[in-house]
């Protein structure tokens, strides 16, 4: 037979240890392997001859799934394969901050330890039909990476639709599936709790009722030291595909409850670290430092900025302004904006970056504010960067011509990462 039948063959050893397979089940999917098309006829080009193979591998698989029960649209049978302890190898490759976790994360939760009833490892929480495993967790010290499994008994997680993670990069490509969070975190013995503000679960639905995905929590500031962060979660919402042109921009299912964990953290000291920088351009922009871990790259920048006199804006147009917006505030328990402090508020110049790695790769930006821009290194090799300042919006951001981004820069830097 002219077909490579190796990757088949690991498929189904690798199947072997996660189920029983029964014998006729074996029987069938050889014998679907055996008829399948050896070579296609009449004119057909080399893209046709790959469908055809394709499809009827396709149809070999699917007669073993039918028979093994091995079918994740089956949450009985979804159970009983191997997920917790392993979820960073299913999504790691889909989420925004992508890159290989798995062999340097630590387990918190394994199969093992969760076959026991819900609650019984502190890993376990579970409220108002929802249980909320966590799994494993990476800090690199500057955020903190966590995995989880969520199983909701009432089900409607195949509805989750999907959003690109990583897009216009031909074969790569990457898709993933959002669970929405509220609640707060914080780091024990520092006596101040965070709210969770677009920390979402990025992953993939493995049936109707299961859910698995990754969190990535930003540290307030840079650490060096281990710890334990507890998370309270008190909200859990996703969106629905047959709702998405609702004018209701919230989560179109929403679940409340209250899921507590206190997770302990190791942080990497060997692949991620700060680099001192120091550079400033004439026109005052500046890049002080970054931070370079396996999967983001932060950038602390110094950027102008002006404040308003008296001269420029009256306080009879501060209460035009911000009288209004004061009483709320007042309404709310919270103290009014002076006109004082409006004067005194930074207003930053704009800016970009776009950031090469040795090869030549650009990484790709994620959020920047006055202080500081992230970008996710998606999984490029590091050895050199090599950043470029522009002092606009979009200028540089998605240049892929380094002596492009060269020529509008107005400040670049050099770095030696290892």
């Amino acid at each position: 037979m002219e077909y490579n039948m190796k990757k088949y063959e690991d498929f189904i050893e690798g199947l072997k240890k996660e189920v029983e397979v029964p014998g006729e089940v074996l029987a069938k999917f050889e014998d679907t392997l055996i008829n399948l098309p050896e070579k296609s006829t009449g004119q057909e080009h080399r893209k046709g001859k790959m469908k055809i193979w394709m499809k009827a591998a396709v149809s070999a698989a699917a007669v073993l799934a039918l028979g093994t029960g091995f079918c994740l649209t089956n949450p009985v049978l979804a159970a009983k394969i191997p997920i917790i302890g392993k979820i960073f190898e299913r999504v790691e490759e889909d989420v925004t901050f992508s890159g290989d976790y798995k062999e340097k994360a630590d387990i918190l939760t394994t199969e093992q330890d969760n076959t026991s009833e819900p609650g019984d490892t502190s890993y376990t929480v579970k409220d108002q039909g929802v249980e909320f495993t966590a799994s494993e967790i990476y800090c690199d010290g500057y955020s903190i990476f966590l995995t989880a499994k969520i199983q909701v008994e009432a089900g409607g997680l195949n509805n989750i639709p999907a959003h690109y993670t990583n897009r216009f990069a031909g074969e790569d490509e990457t898709t993933a599936q959002t669970i929405y969070t509220d609640g707060e975190w914080n780091v024990q013995n520092e006596n101040k709790s965070e709210r969770l503000w677009d920390n979402n679960f990025e992953g993939k639905v493995l049936d109707d009722h299961t859910y698995v995905g990754m969190m990535k929590i930003d540290l307030e500031d840079l650490t060096k030291k281990n710890g334990i962060i507890d998370l309270q979660l008190s909200f859990l919402g996703y969106d629905d595909l047959n709702e998405l042109d609702s004018d209701d921009i919230s989560a179109s299912h929403k679940m409340e409850g209250n899921w507590k964990l206190s997770l302990p953290y190791t942080v990497d000291f060997e692949d991620a670290g700060e680099i001192t920088v120091n550079k400033k351009s004439e026109e005052g922009y500046g890049i002080s430092k970054i931070f370079v871990s396996p999967y983001q790259l932060v950038v602390y920048t110094d950027i102008p900025y002006t404040t308003l006199s008296e001269e420029e804006f009256s306080r009879e147009e501060f209460e035009n302004v911000m009288g209004e917006k004061n009483k709320e505030i007042v309404a709310a328990g919270e103290r009014p904006v002076t006109y004082e402090e409006f004067l005194n508020e930074k207003r930053y110049e704009y800016y970009d970056l776009c950031i090469f790695n040795q090869d030549g790769q650009t990484l790709t930006p994620q959020w920047t504010d006055a202080e500081k821009s992230v970008f996710a290194v998606k999984g490029l090799d590091i050895s050199k960067l090599y950043i470029f300042m522009g002092n606009d919006l979009l200028e540089l951001e998605k240049e892929t011509d380094m002596n492009a981004a060269k020529e509008k820069a107005i400040l670049e830097a050099e770095i030696e990462v290892r």
